[in-house]
């Protein structure tokens, strides 16, 4: 493997492996009780399927010169605008439009956009960033493809993607110095589209006046039980895989884990995370150019933010959004994505490394060239 960030590194290999034993332990009696499946290990081998998957696009993200995203992020986004669309026309899914199938298998678009935005604002912001500032001839080139996939996301629905991806979106475009005036309009907008997504919606908007109701939901008021329930060391085998938690594997598998495991290790999740947050935009800020900037920092953005609102979800403190826990909830696309996003920032941070390095070779080279020079002359 190449010399690159080992802590990054770590954390992900510490996650994909416990989120393994997490599926299994909160999916087993899932498997068991519905007639589609024969056996308790159905989703731990599906899972599995997709963490081989995610290597593979991890070690491919590794290896490929994260510099050479650049050209494609135009056409990335066109090919991603495009199969979102597709969603809008598949075969409803739990009465939402987020999947397309290929085959024997399915994935989900808007992890895919989530990748194009973020490719391609940081191109943007390489290209176009002096004139971010103007309005029509910076901002509206930036924003407008932001607005189209939350449109998108509106129409499937899904909710938290949106929030997701437009919060990652308006936090590159801040970090690339948006002026604070439209970035308040463009909130603004984006916070009318989501009610009225939501008010057209009847689903999630008994889901928002749920959360808004001092009891909450089923999913919530089941959620703090078993977080609740695990204390301080966790109370082993829990009972919110036998049904009484919908999705336990996916959407509230932070919950599961909290009650079989308990604060500490729930708590210890988070450090990782941050530590990876951490560790990530010391790697952005030491890349050798803008766009490996632009671009750690607003992959490294969506993923920890991901993890904060599926936490939030769990603990009760935000509405219900069906986001999954970064390399622990039961794989999809989002695992892959995921993986795929890690591969790139540790190139980043390999890329670094080896202009530091090259750097300092050069500066020794003038710096003997120099004293051999000046030794000779006197």
């Amino acid at each position: 493997m190449m010399k690159t960030d080992k802590v990054i590194f770590t954390i992900m290999i510490v996650l994909v492996l416990f989120g393994i034993t997490a599926v299994l332990s909160s999916s087993a009696y899932l498997a068991l009780r519905s007639s589609q499946y024969n056996s308790e290990f159905h989703f731990l081998r599906r899972h599995i399927e997709r963490v081989v998957i995610g290597w593979f696009a991890f070690m491919f993200a590794l290896r490929f010169d994260y510099r050479k995203w650049q050209r494609f992020s135009r056409p990335f986004l066109l090919i991603s605008l495009m199969l979102m669309a597709l969603t809008l026309i598949s075969e409803p899914v739990r009465n939402t439009r987020r999947y397309l199938a290929l085959g024997p298998f399915s994935f989900q678009p808007a992890e895919i956009a989530r990748f194009s935005v973020v490719l391609y604002l940081a191109d943007y912001m390489v290209r176009k960033g002096k004139s971010l500032k103007k309005l029509k001839k910076g901002f509206m080139g930036a924003i407008t493809p932001v607005l189209v996939f939350c449109l998108i996301l509106i129409l499937q629905p899904n909710f938290g993607t949106l929030v997701l991806l437009a919060v990652t979106a308006l936090l590159v475009m801040w970090i690339g110095g948006a002026k604070h005036s439209h970035i308040f309009v463009t909130v603004a907008l984006l916070l009318m589209l989501f009610f009225a997504g939501v008010g057209s919606n009847p689903y999630a908007e008994t889901r928002f006046r749920q959360f808004l109701d001092a009891e909450g939901s089923y999913q919530t008021r089941q959620a703090r039980i078993t977080v609740g329930a695990g204390q301080i060391f966790g109370s082993g085998l829990g009972k919110q895989k036998f049904l009484f938690l919908p999705w336990p594997h996916t959407d509230f598998i932070f919950a599961t884990v909290a009650e079989e495991t308990g604060f500490i290790v729930s708590s210890g999740i988070m450090i990782l995370f941050l530590i990876m947050l951490v560790r990530s935009v010391k790697v952005s800020r030491q890349s050798p150019c803008r766009f490996g900037y632009f671009l750690g920092l607003g992959l490294t953005s969506s993923m920890f933010l991901q993890a904060m609102f599926h936490i939030g979800v769990n603990l009760g403190v935000l509405p219900t959004t069906g986001l999954p826990l970064p390399f622990i909830s039961y794989g999809g696309t989002a695992l892959v994505m995921n993986m795929f996003a890690i591969g790139i920032i540790l190139n980043i941070a390999k890329r670094g490394k080896d202009e530091s390095r090259d750097s300092l070779r050069r500066n020794r080279r003038t710096h003997y060239t120099w004293s051999f020079d000046r030794g000779r002359a006197g």
